[in-house]
């Protein structure tokens, strides 16, 4: 486990040469395909294979953050699949890129949701400075039970993006992104390691218990899955209402990849 302020990955095609010899000469299944993908890469400097993140899943090809891009990533050869995570109003962990819904969903449709729309300031985590999005619909101003009712589209800002897949697949939460890298590492057979980005604390913990509860809400729904180990000061009884679902025998045993978490504020980050 560790932290990480930020992530910057090229993906670049292989050599013809790389590619011969990964050819298939028969069918393959899933997971076979996924591990060409896998070994079809550039090595670096010292001769090691490089480390790819699918940023917010494989987003050029599927919206952001669905379980699409994320199966899309995996299938590209991805080592870190990599979900960003806000906290709704009755204290679920969600993945999205923004800390608002506007530009990838759909949520401008939802006539029931339109009295949620409005402006909001906090302190940017890149910049410390003051920070107002307007009209906008915002995480934490929304239960879980709103938010399952938006569907994600291609971010609007890149309409050159493939649009075939909008309105199909829900926001996902946090713990859905990670029963999904368990059932990524069961069918293709290689573990993923997970790299949760941890979007505007300042935001996030306001009006709430303490100020570090929306990092150690995500601490401890990590280690539930089996992949933190730093949960020892947290004050477990301030999230005795995180009622996280139990995991299927079938991932008992399996080896998962690294974790690693992302934040561009200094305070989660220390």
């Amino acid at each position: 486990m560790f932290v990480v302020s930020a992530a910057v990955v090229l993906l670049v095609s292989p050599p013809s040469s790389m590619l011969a010899n990964v050819i298939p000469t028969q069918p393959l299944n899933l997971a076979s395909a996924s591990k060409i993908a896998y070994s079809a890469k550039w090595n670096t400097l010292s001769g090691a294979m490089p480390q790819l993140v699918g940023h917010r899943g494989e987003k050029a090809f599927m919206p952001e953050h669905s379980l699409a891009s994320y199966w899309q990533a995996a299938l590209e050869g991805a080592d870190y699949i990599e979900p960003d995570l806000g906290l709704t109003k009755d204290g679920h962990l969600v993945v999205n890129h923004n800390e608002y819904l506007g530009e990838s969903t759909n949520i401008a449709t939802i006539t029931s949701l339109a009295h949620l729309r409005t402006n909001k300031t906090w302190i940017d985590d890149t910049t410390g400075m003051n920070q107002t999005v307007t009209d906008e619909w915002f995480i934490c101003d929304m239960t879980l039970e709103q938010i399952k009712m938006v569907r994600i589209n291609q971010d609007a800002r890149y309409p050159w993006r493939p649009q075939h897949f909008n309105g199909i697949f829900g926001v996902l939460t946090f713990e859905e992104y990670l029963q999904t890298i368990l059932n990524l590492t069961a069918t293709l057979k290689r573990p993923f390691g997970v790299i949760p980005e941890l979007k505007s604390p300042k935001l996030y913990n306001r009006g709430r218990p303490y100020d570090r509860y929306f990092e150690d809400r995500a601490i401890l729904t990590l280690e539930h899955y089996g992949w933190a180990n730093i949960t020892r000061w947290i004050n477990r009884a301030l999230h005795a209402d995180l009622n996280l679902q139990n995991i299927s025998h079938e991932f008992a045993g399996m080896q998962k990849g690294p974790s690693a978490w992302q934040s561009f504020d200094l305070d989660t980050a220390r």
